[in-house]
C-alpha cells in the first residue's frame, strides 16, 4: 500500500476534532452555497454523459456511488441520504463521490479514512469545486491525492430526477485518491487540466 502522507493515527487524531474555518471562509462557503446549493437543490447531481467519459478515458467503471439518489445513482450499488455514507463501509474498486457542497469537508474526511486508514475503497474519484483558496483544500486535497484535474469549462448539472438542473456558477476538479501499490510513476501527485468535451459536461449537442 502506498503510504499516505502521514500515519493514519495521526489522521484519526485530525478528523476526530471538529473542522474550523474562518469567519471569512464561512462566509465564502455561505456565498457558493446559496448560489449553487440552497436548502431546495441539495440533490445537483452529476451528468451520466461525464461519468461515461471519464470511464472510457481512465480506462475503469464506478462500482459505488456513495452521495446518490434513487433516480441519479451512477452504478448498481449507492449510497442515498437514507442509507447514510458515513455509516457505511466504502467497499470497491473505483467509487464516485459528487458530496453535497455544504458539507465537502466531511464527504472527504470520511473519503480519506476509507482510502487510506481503512482500505476499504481502492479508488475514489471526486468532484468538488476548485476552490484552491479554501483550507479543506490545502489539508484534505493536496497531500492526500493521487492526481488533481482541473476541469476546463463548466459542468451542467442534473436533479435528483436527472433533469437539467443548470451550469455551475464555479469551476470543477477531479480528485483522484488511491491505495494502489503500483502506479506509474511519472504520473503521480500531478496537477493538470482536464479538457471534457462539452456534451461530456452534460450540455446538448
Amino acid at each position: 500500500m502506498v503510504q499516505p502522507p502521514f500515519n493514519a493515527e495521526a489522521f484519526i487524531k485530525i478528523v476526530a476534532i471538529p473542522y474550523n474555518m474562518t469567519q471569512e471562509e464561512l462566509k465564502t462557503t455561505s456565498r457558493i452555497t446559496t448560489g449553487l446549493m440552497s436548502s431546495n437543490k441539495q440533490d445537483w447531481g452529476t451528468p451520466k454523459e461525464f461519468i461515461t467519459w471519464i470511464e472510457e478515458n481512465f480506462s475503469m467503471k464506478i462500482d459505488l456511488d456513495v452521495c446518490a439518489h434513487s433516480e441519479n445513482n451512477k452504478c448498481d450499488a449507492y449510497f442515498t441520504i437514507e442509507d447514510n455514507a458515513f455509516d457505511q463501509d466504502w467497499y470497491c474498486v473505483n467509487g464516485w463521490m459528487n458530496p453535497p457542497y455544504n458539507n465537502i469537508v466531511g464527504f472527504l474526511e470520511k473519503c480519506i479514512e476509507e482510502v487510506f486508514v481503512m482500505n476499504n475503497a481502492e479508488n475514489m474519484w471526486v468532484l468538488i469545486p476548485a476552490r484552491t483558496d479554501t483550507k479543506w483544500f490545502h489539508d484534505l486535497v493536496v497531500p492526500w491525492a493521487e492526481h488533481i484535474y482541473f476541469i476546463k469549462g463548466r459542468i451542467h448539472h442534473k436533479t435528483a430526477g436527472n433533469e437539467k438542473q443548470g451550469s455551475s456558477p464555479f469551476p470543477s476538479m477531479l480528485i483522484h485518491f488511491t491505495c494502489a501499490e503500483e502506479l506509474d510513476g511519472a504520473w503521480r501527485y500531478q496537477m493538470k487540466t482536464l479538457r471534457v468535451p462539452k456534451d461530456a459536461r452534460g450540455f446538448s449537442k
